[in-house]
């Protein structure tokens, strides 16, 4: 039996090749193969794939073998059972004909022992097998989206982000990128799908609030946007939720409580590396971003943040220059 080798691309699944034949696979907004291509000198459509908003397989066009990934499948979801009815998600087996999982779920009885994604099969995925985020964090992304198109969607807007920033910046001896009026337009129309998952401390630190370089799209009014997993690892007696890591931060450790406004921050940071808005330079080494220790993203999140709200967030305080230094907040939705 030949071998098949798997080729990914910032963890997603991309393709495979078999016996020198390379397939590729094209996908939709939930990850989900919707075609096969054969690669030779060119490339050509060999399968077409529908699906239906739970994992049934809607029509098929095409003669070839199904790959093992096909509903959600660059996420490494793969088919195990017959006719395509079962898959493997990491933690344990999902069945597409009853919709739900086979397995009780391991954070049972805090969370549904079978649901799959809430009910809403059509915008979120579960590639780990585990939890999706908590309500309220989505609810506090619906209000940032709904604060960043009203508060920071206009050229005086990005101004006075932007006067933040650099005041901070040379406080802080950190070299930041500028805000534009691009910046924000980036934040409010690409702003992040937020998906959560529950992982041993190890995966954890290696992968949380990550953004996956390539857009996808999800529907007309978002149509290109970026995922952010904040990794969730444990819960305290009283069910508050705490993001890892905490023992190896050494930036803003006021920020990691577990608040609506350092969810708010963590988002904004995230997203800003999606609008090309990276950590910096620190002018003490210079060439070596990764000493500015986050810094810029944090002091943007945080301008942005006290911008929209027109207060300050008290873990950003001590780095940023006082109110009193800024321009006025703006109010306004002039262009």
């Amino acid at each position: 039996m030949p071998v098949t080798n798997f080729r990914t691309l910032n963890g997603r699944m991309r393709g495979q090749t078999t016996a020198s034949i390379r397939t590729d696979y094209l996908t939709d907004a939930l990850g989900s193969v919707t075609a096969t291509a054969t690669v030779t000198a060119s490339a050509t459509i060999e399968n077409t794939y529908r699906h239906k908003p739970y994992g049934g397989q809607l029509s098929k066009t095409g003669t070839g073998t199904d790959p093992r990934f096909l509903w959600t499948g660059d996420t490494g979801s793969r088919t195990t059972g017959p006719s395509n009815a079962e898959q493997y998600n990491r933690a344990r087996h999902y069945g597409n004909r009853s919709a739900t999982w086979t397995s009780l779920d391991p954070l049972w009885p805090k969370e549904s022992p079978y649901g799959y994604v809430r009910g809403n099969p059509g915008t979120g995925t579960d590639p780990s097998g585990l939890e999706r985020c908590p309500d309220f964090v989505y609810q506090i992304q619906s209000d940032l989206i709904g604060q960043l198109f009203q508060y920071s969607n206009t050229k005086r807007d990005s101004k006075i982000i932007d006067d933040c920033i650099q005041k901070a910046a040379r406080k802080g001896n950190v070299k930041c990128s500028p805000y534009t009026f691009s910046t924000g337009r980036c934040l409010v129309d690409h702003f992040p799908l937020v998906e959560c998952i529950y992982d041993p401390r190890g995966v954890c630190d290696n992968n949380y609030g990550r953004t996956p370089a390539a857009p996808r799209s999800l529907v007309a009014a978002m149509s290109r946007i970026y995922t952010v997993q904040l990794c969730m690892e444990t819960r305290d007696s009283q069910g508050r939720l705490f993001m890892c890591p905490s023992s190896n931060t050494n930036y803003f450790p006021q920020l990691h409580r577990r608040t609506s406004q350092t969810i708010w921050v963590t988002l904004l940071h995230e997203a800003l590396h999606a609008c090309a808005f990276h950590h910096g330079e620190d002018l003490a080494h210079p060439g070596h971003e990764p000493t500015a220790d986050r810094t810029c993203n944090e002091i943007a999140s945080c301008c942005i943040h006290r911008h929209i709200s027109g207060k300050p967030l008290s873990g950003c305080s001590k780095h940023l220059p006082p109110f009193s230094t800024l321009r006025p907040v703006s109010r306004g939705r002039e262009r």
